[in-house]
């Protein structure tokens, strides 16, 4: 289980493990989408430097779960 020091990124996180993706923290890239949010391989990676809004850990979430479903 990844640990988040901001509670609202910790919860979200939380959920979004729980729904079957997995997360982890790392670093990531500029040149990115979404500030702070990768996915690799499945797995979504967070840079908790870089990441702007928690909020879009949802967005890139539920882009990988319709993704991953229609497979």
């Amino acid at each position: 289980m990844v640990v988040f020091a901001n509670p609202l990124t910790q919860q979200i996180t939380d959920f979004i493990s729980e729904i079957g993706i997995p997360v982890q923290a790392g670093e990531i890239p500029d040149n990115v989408v979404l500030p702070g949010i990768l996915i690799d391989k499945g797995v979504l990676v967070v840079d908790v430097t870089k990441l702007k809004y928690p909020g879009d850990l949802l967005q890139v979430a539920g882009d990988l779960a319709v993704r991953e479903g229609a497979r």
